[in-house]
């Protein structure tokens, strides 16, 4: 067995094992300290979707709001809202900021999706709508044939009834 100077372990001299674990112990722990700095120095801009997101969030609220429209529902407040947030659209295409205009992208993109997600209640609501329309045309036809039906049979009869009983008195005398 051949032996080189120093130890077993093939450390030099004066470095134990343990010395080198805490000395890397120690690098570790300022390497992680540096890091950590240095991203804290940095500022975290929320990133947003920006004008063409916005654009084609609008088009897809404005189609819901053509359904929801087209199937009898109230669809004021949504075309209300898609109007809002055309409005920010263009304030944000005329915005020299660019942080604001993100943020007037982002407020017309949540409007927009506010308007998506409400279009199928308010189609809803329409749907039900026509349903009870309908019914109500429906009820409303047979009760007008009914009401026709018992005039036909017994208004006749009725009137001179009562033509009769008003008449009773009367004579007829010939000329």
């Amino acid at each position: 067995m051949v032996r080189i100077a120093g130890n077993s372990m093939g450390f030099h001299s004066g470095h134990t094992p343990r010395r080198l674990a805490r000395s890397h112990k120690a690098i570790f722990v300022i390497v992680t300290v540096f890091i950590l700095f240095s991203f804290s120095s940095l500022r975290f801009v929320k990133v947003t979707r920006g004008e063409p997101a916005a654009r084609d969030t609008i088009a897809d609220a404005f189609s819901a709001v053509l359904e929801a429209e087209k199937a009898g529902g109230n669809v004021t407040p949504l075309v209300s809202s898609l109007n809002e947030a055309l409005r920010l659209v263009e304030q944000g295409e005329n915005s020299t900021d660019r942080a604001e205009a993100a943020v007037l992208y982002e407020q017309a993109t949540q409007i927009a999706e506010q308007v998506l997600a409400s279009a199928p209640k308010v189609k809803e609501v329409g749907l039900a709508a026509q349903r009870n329309s309908t019914t109500f045309l429906v009820v409303s036809m047979v009760a007008l044939g009914v009401t026709a039906l018992v005039s036909y049979l017994f208004v006749p009869r009725l009137f001179w009834t009562l033509w009769l009983r008003s008449h009773r008195g009367w004579r007829v005398e010939p000329r």
